[in-house]
């Protein structure tokens, strides 16, 4: 049997899940701002409702 750290599962399961509800913001998935200014201000404006969020 494959062991494996628990704690560091959960950690990069959590990260994978935000960067799965970021991409469901087609502003983001698509990349619509080609300048990364423009993008990184998307992702800061998209995680502002990260915590109002009830979807796992």
């Amino acid at each position: 049997m494959r062991t494996y750290d628990t704690e560091l599962y959960k950690k990069r399961h959590l990260i994978e899940s935000i960067f799965r509800w970021l991409k469901q913001w087609r502003g983001i998935a698509t990349r619509y701002a080609k300048r990364s200014d423009s993008f990184l201000a998307a992702l800061y404006l998209r995680s502002i409702f990260l915590p109002f969020d009830d979807t796992p």
